[in-house]
């Protein structure tokens, strides 16, 4: 593989060098004022090797910035647009390929309220409530432990990550995110909480779960853990073949298409050069 795209890389390059060396700027002029105004073409093998190889580096570009994203990245978690470029009204967990709502967006709405906002046409279309699975998969991707009490040295991850996903409680002395997530106990909804605060003169960060919501009840503190899936690699995979399939039918001849033996314009050039003067079509004016 590594050997073919060199060559097709080489090959480019050496036909660009020849398409200088052989086309002066006088034989260009001239081109253009022997055929209505068009420069001449050419026709012959190199000319059509040269030509499927800039096509190819076009396909590689495209191909290679489809492979981009669809190749795994480090685990890294990452801000990212919702609605508008510069949103930042997601965060990306690359490794577990989830998007996590902000916080912002759900603060003091109930679970009953928010689960009709799921479907097509809906508020949030795709999402659903995160796990207790799902956000301490995340916490663990941030450097955090599921459940602890104040630590100093979990100070630093749990702001970056409160920072990332919008906290619903903001002070210099305590950051918080309080969310619901998709646990019953009994007919409530447990929540599942993160905080860098300041307690007894010390800084720390704190992780827990603890109940409980009514499906219905609405807190202005409380927001929810929402998620929906990054699209997979072989979607962006298939979106890039699909590409590079319209290419090449976009610039394959007519006469391949249909079967048909079509005049190609270098054709018609030539057939007109061949004829004598006074055959010639008048140029207009």
């Amino acid at each position: 593989m590594k050997g073919s795209v060199l060559g097709i890389c080489q090959s480019f390059f050496r036909c660009r060098a020849g398409w200088k060396s052989e086309y002066p700027a006088g034989e260009v002029a001239a081109g253009w004022s022997r055929v209505s105004q068009r420069p001449s073409i050419r026709t012959d093998s190199n000319a059509s090797t040269c030509s499927q190889s800039h096509l190819a580096m076009k396909a590689l570009t495209v191909l290679a910035a489809v492979l981009a994203l669809a190749l795994p990245t480090q685990a890294a978690l990452v801000s990212t647009d919702l609605f508008l470029s510069g949103d930042g009204l997601l965060t990306r967990d690359t490794q577990s390929g989830l998007d996590w709502l902000d916080h912002s967006l759900t603060l003091g709405r109930s679970f009953n309220d928010l689960s009709g906002q799921f479907g097509v046409g809906g508020q949030f279309q795709g999402f659903r409530f995160a796990t207790l699975t799902d956000v301490n998969l995340l916490f663990a991707h941030a450097d955090l432990p599921a459940d602890q009490l104040l630590t100093p040295s979990l100070y630093t991850p749990a702001l970056a990550l409160i920072t990332l996903i919008g906290g619903t409680v903001n002070s210099p002395t305590d950051a918080s995110v309080r969310g619901i997530i998709n646990l019953r106990f009994n007919t409530d909804y447990q929540l599942k909480g993160i905080s860098a605060r300041e307690q007894f003169g010390e800084l720390g960060g704190i992780t827990y779960t603890s109940c409980c919501m009514a499906p219905e009840q609405v807190d202005p503190a409380v927001s929810s853990w929402l998620l929906r899936p990054v699209p997979e690699p072989s979607t962006w995979l298939l979106m890039g073949l699909g590409v590079l399939a319209g290419v090449f039918l976009r610039r394959r001849p007519r006469s391949d298409l249909n079967g048909d033996d079509v005049q190609q314009p270098e054709s018609r050039a030539q057939a007109t050069l061949a004829q004598p003067p006074s055959r010639r079509p008048s140029s207009p004016g």
